[in-house]
């Protein structure tokens, strides 16, 4: 009998709601609440491509380049290239474990028209963010060089490797 008791009280009490607005209590209250949104910038890479090349020719430089193209909701970014070699060097290396140097660099600025060469590990120039991919299409490209120097010094064979590519807003 006591449990049904004690049942009915709390059914009873909990028949009705009370909320506060401004220290008051009663049936019913409104409230207001502020409600915000932080969009951060945010950027992403586009048109990158596997690069897999033949070099007959080792008595000059083997220059390539493929397009690359940034886009997003940030006004500007940084490029920061690594190899996949300690230290991120620029390096490839066959099954003999010869290694290879190349060097990186990036067109940002089609206005500009050059390539900026771009070091392991450190950020390149400013450059500019483009809103949509058709915007940028073929104007912006990462460059690959392999020096003749190296090149002649090198042994036959497929010479393989990873760089990566990190585009951050600024």
């Amino acid at each position: 009998m006591k449990k049904l008791i004690l049942a009915l009280l709390v059914g009873i009490a909990c028949g009705q709601v009370f909320a506060a607005e401004d220290g008051r209590t009663d049936e019913s209250s409104t409230g207001t609440i502020e409600v915000s949104l932080s969009i951060v910038p945010s950027i992403q890479i586009n048109t990158v491509a596997d690069i897999h090349l033949n070099i007959t020719d080792r008595s000059r430089d083997a220059t390539f380049s493929e397009p690359f193209c940034v886009t997003g909701n940030s006004e500007r970014y940084t490029v920061v290239a690594e190899g996949s070699r300690p230290n991120g060097t620029f390096l490839l290396e066959n099954e003999g474990g010869d290694r290879l140097e190349y060097e990186v660099s990036y067109l940002g600025d089609p206005d500009r028209g050059t390539f900026d060469r771009l070091e392991p590990g450190t950020p390149s120039p400013v450059y500019d963010v483009f809103a949509k991919e058709s915007d940028c299409e073929g104007q912006t490209r990462l460059g690959i060089t392999f020096l003749s120097e190296a090149l002649i010094n090198a042994g036959s064979g497929l010479y393989s490797g990873f760089l990566t590519l990190v585009v951050s807003p600024v």
